[in-house]
């Protein structure tokens, strides 16, 4: 179960109404702001429960993406990024990128962390806009300013290829190793092979292995390509 998802168990019985007492309910909350953020949250977690098929719901990917729709209209950060990638890996709705794009960027303006990085990983790969190497480094950074480590390892990324930025390997294994600390499994990879192969550091395969050996173990699941 998401964590995100895990924080909604204080709404559990308001996920078990009606269609009717929602709308009921959804009107009254929809008179403050405060109860707006609510409802966004309540709709959130409804998608959550389709998508993954959880408190009682059966998979419905449709269904999903339309509770995802009335909370990111309700300004739900999460409920906008959740949204994105429905878009963009066409789950319940046709593929759009520049939809997904679109959701991506308000989701990151309403402080998602996540959907910070994947703007990064559009501009990098023109997914939904045009090919910007420079934007996607700077996406990154902003991600990497929030701790996310995902943006850390493609960070990496592009200071090992000169991917927007001059070709740098001490720059590319001081971001992989920053990365490795949150838990980021491909960047434990990466480290693995910096240690292997003397990129950005000396050659030494006992540490190779031993980075290889914590990927084995697992970390922190990666969503950074697509």
């Amino acid at each position: 179960m998401p964590k995100e998802h895990r924080n909604c168990v204080k709404y559990k019985t308001l996920t078990a109404l009606s269609k009717r007492e929602q709308e009921m309910y959804a009107a009254v909350f929809l008179k403050r702001p405060e109860d707006d953020r609510k409802l966004g949250l309540l709709m959130y977690c409804r998608g959550n429960d389709y998508l993954a098929g959880l408190n009682g719901k059966k998979i419905d990917l449709q269904k999903a993406v339309q509770c995802y729709k009335k909370g990111a209209e309700a300004g739900n950060a999460d409920a906008m990024h959740r949204l994105a990638s429905c878009y963009l890996y066409g789950w319940g709705v046709r593929r759009n990128d520049w939809e997904a794009v679109c959701w991506f960027d308000k989701a990151a303006k309403a402080g998602n962390k996540d959907a910070i990085d994947r703007m990064g990983v559009c501009y990098e790969n023109g997914i939904g806009v045009s090919q910007d190497l420079k934007k996607a480094v700077e996406w990154y950074f902003r991600g990497a300013s929030e701790d996310n480590g995902n943006s850390m390892y493609n960070l990496g990324r592009c200071y090992q290829f000169g991917k927007g930025v001059n070709k740098n390997d001490k720059e590319a294994f001081s971001w992989y190793l920053r990365s490795a600390g949150t838990g980021c499994i491909n960047a434990m990879h990466a480290l693995g092979y910096c240690y292997a192969q003397g990129i950005g550091v000396a050659k030494n395969q006992e540490m190779a292995n031993q980075w290889y050996q914590k990927v084995g173990h697992g970390g922190v699941k990666d969503e950074s390509t697509t």
